[in-house]
């Protein structure tokens, strides 16, 4: 029997038998297996850290014997966490050792519950399963896959899905681990009954017999100490096929289930990074609030290491240690035509200044602009006030916005200020207003719901003349009628179920105030790439053709651009018409054109410029 010892971050491992072949069709032997968990550890870890597994094991491959193995072997090493529940001592995996010690056993199917061991009496996911019958077609279960996630969506949950590496697929949902094994399976029955009593092509019925020619939905992994396959472990079928986390884009694309395997997998994590938040959006159950605890006993809970009440040993000031900060992302809004509506809904102004992250560490305070540059030494005003919060680490979510005299936004004078190298207070006045908060001494809040992390803003922020709190309301259409008399940008619609996600995410939307106006044609630049045949933008003039608007690169599709182009192409070239300098001149065609065009624009610049225009459509002289 070969074997070699090599050494994981730190800890010395046996492997044994390395050259055994495990997937005999395909060739692949234990040290491709072995291999492969390394190379998928930093992706995998996230998603089985502290959870209790069972192992199904194949030590001659997945056409020999098998073995359902939940206690952990006698000879499992002492830097392995177990985990004691129902008298089975579990594997509780939490490094990339535990990993390659699990390849070496010849585990080919890792499966884990839904808790972790902190919290066994709470579910911390709830997994729906999607196990087709033998005569459902794949695209059959991606269309049901994507209508139970979409309905998930719509009840304010953040829904994954997985592959199941066999035929199915699966959906999980992270949720905060608040409730009882009960409240969590009841939930996901009630999901699943309300589910297919939509669609008849699905069950919740386990038997062979009634499930024929059916989709059933697998609400019974929620159940104490059931397990599902982890995701990206492998799978003990030939091919050797993975459990691949997917972009939930991506599902309408892929033809099976046993899509990823050992030997593609790995491009695919590194390409896309699926699943990356998956933790940081646990929401709550839509139908049972939990009260979490205020900010207030959450930093005496975090802090308090002894009764000092009682003896005469002094109070130490707590030291916290900010986490690695990069990884709190900005949670960015999707751009929706018209007003959500509902009771799960708060609306605030989009204010028209620069995104900023005021991160403050144990008395020293930075502000960081969305493309992670930091700006705190243009804004020292706003670094006193924050210094000022009664909390010794904190980062905040906000908007640094300049107000002229009526309290209307100026983009202009707040881009002067970013842009200034002077550490001294500047004649343009700027305000931070503040929406979110993410972290606060030693609590992560973004996974808790946005409506208390709204109660922990107003805990500890006293609005000043520099340090605002944007304000929240429960009627949409009227605060958007507001805005739009005012000459705001907008405003943000947010779930107040949501957790904070660092992406791009549906449930913070953005409704913008903009203007169409009519313009003339009068440039256009060189296309490139796709664009090449016809034109890259247009430069647009008001009608009367005196005053330069800008260029407008948005709103075409290849009809509309040829549409425009056989207009635009046999008009008279002239020399540049304006004096002012023109982004892109170089690339620039100028023609003498009086073609009428319908542009939409968000505001208008201080050089008079278009800000954010939109193409909308050509104007025809007979209209």
């Amino acid at each position: 029997m070969s074997q070699i010892n090599t050494n994981v971050d730190g800890i010395t491992l046996k492997l044994t038998n390395l050259e055994k072949v495990l997937w005999p069709a395909d060739n692949i032997t234990k040290a491709e297996l072995i291999q492969y968990y390394i190379s998928v550890s930093e992706y995998m870890l996230p998603l089985v850290t502290d959870r209790p597994l069972s192992l199904i094991r194949y030590p001659d491959g997945i056409d020999g014997p098998k073995f359902y193995s939940k206690n952990a072997p006698d000879f499992t090493p002492e830097w392995i966490n177990l985990f004691m529940k129902d008298d089975i001592n579990y594997i509780c995996p939490n490094k990339k050792a535990d990993l390659v010690y699990l390849a070496n056993l010849a585990s080919l199917e890792i499966h884990a519950m839904n808790i972790q061991m902190q919290t066994p009496a709470n579910p911390d996911t709830i997994i729906f399963d999607l196990d087709p019958s033998e005569d459902i077609n794949f695209d059959t279960i991606k269309m049901t896959a994507i209508d139970l996630y979409n309905m998930l969506i719509d009840k304010g949950y953040h829904p994954h899905v997985k592959t199941s590496g066999s035929k199915g697929l699966h959906i999980y949902v992270p949720i905060l681990p608040l409730y009882s094994r009960i409240e969590v399976f009841d939930t996901a029955k009630k999901l699943g009954q309300e589910f297919i009593n939509f669609n008849s092509q699905c069950t919740l019925k386990l038997s062979k017999e009634k499930r024929q020619g059916k989709i059933l939905i697998d609400i019974y992994r929620n159940h104490d100490s059931q397990t599902c396959v982890c995701p990206l472990s492998t799978r003990a079928k030939p091919g050797a096929p993975v459990s691949m986390p997917l972009h939930f884009d991506d599902v309408k694309d892929i033809h099976s289930s046993a899509q990823f395997d050992i030997r593609n997998a790995v491009d695919y994590l590194i390409q896309q990074k699926p699943w990356k938040d998956f933790k940081n959006l646990s929401t709550e159950i839509h139908h049972l609030v939990k009260d979490e605890a205020p900010v207030q006993e959450v930093v005496k809970s975090s802090t308090n290491k002894g009764n000092f009440d009682k003896t005469s040993e002094p109070k130490p000031k707590p030291t916290f240690v900010m986490p690695n900060v990069d990884t709190f992302d900005f949670m960015l809004a999707d751009q929706a035509l018209s007003i959500p509506k509902g009771s799960d809904y708060v609306y605030e102004i989009k204010w028209d200044g620069i995104r900023a992250k005021a991160i403050k560490t144990n008395e020293k305070v930075a502000i960081y602009s969305r493309s992670g540059r930091d700006i705190t030494v243009q804004f020292p005003e706003i670094c006193e006030k924050l210094n000022a919060i009664d909390a010794d680490c904190f980062v905040l979510d906000g908007e640094l916005v300049s107000l002229d005299e009526k309290g209307i936004p100026i983009f202009a004078n707040i881009i002067s200020r970013m842009h200034s190298k002077s550490t001294t207070v500047s004649q343009f006045n700027v305000s931070f207003y503040v929406f979110d908060i993410l972290y606060l001494d030693g609590r992560d809040c973004r996974p808790s719901p946005l409506h208390k992390r709204k109660e922990w803003l107003h805990a500890i922020v006293k609005p000043n003349n520099k340090i605002r709190i944007s304000e929240t309301f429960d009627d949409g259409e009227a605060l958007f009628e507001a805005a739009k008399a005012n000459n705001l940008e907008g405003i943000m619609a947010k779930n107040i179920h949501s957790a904070y996600q660092s992406t791009r995410s549906a449930n913070w939307q953005k409704i913008k105030v903009r203007t169409i106006i009519n313009a003339i044609i009068v440039g256009f630049t060189k296309g490139k790439g796709d664009r090449s045949p016809l034109f890259g933008a247009l430069h647009i003039a008001s009608i009367d053709g005196k005053n330069y608007l800008g260029k407008v690169g948005t709103g075409f599709d290849e009809a509309k651009m040829k549409e425009i182009f056989a207009i635009l192409k046999d008009k008279p070239i002239i020399a540049k018409p304006f004096a002012a300098s023109v982004e892109d001149a170089q690339n620039t065609v100028w023609i003498d054109c009086d073609q009428q065009c319908e542009v939409q624009y968000a505001s208008i610049t201080t050089n008079g410029t278009l800000r954010e225009p939109v193409f909308l459509r050509i104007k025809y002289t007979d209209e």
